[in-house]
């Protein structure tokens, strides 16, 4: 099994496992996940808390200021940046109706 989150780490510690896990997630959402029969997929963790918006916003905004700037691929930092866009709203569509 991978690494967990250590929750007794405080935020910023638990900020910074989430992100590795999710940034796992991201890419593709490996089979080691569980997909939709695992109720421990990290990003159903991240809803089932109520952290979706600041997860979601906060990597949108994290992969457009660092574009092209980590590595010179670009467009990959762009593409992880609309993956949790659009992470954001599929979930206000089914939790708002919208």
């Amino acid at each position: 099994m991978g690494k967990a989150v250590d929750w007794k780490k405080g935020d910023a510690g638990i900020r910074q496992d989430v992100e590795q896990l999710i940034q796992k997630y991201s890419d593709n959402h490996p089979d080691y996940y569980g997909g939709a029969d695992n109720p421990y997929e990290a990003i159903k963790v991240i809803e089932a808390n109520g952290w979706m918006e600041g997860f979601c916003l906060g990597n949108v905004h994290k992969y457009t200021v660092r574009e092209g700037k980590k590595t010179p691929d670009a467009l990959k930092d762009l593409k992880k940046a609309r993956d949790y866009l659009n992470f954001y709203v599929d979930y206000l569509e089914r939790t708002e109706g919208r």
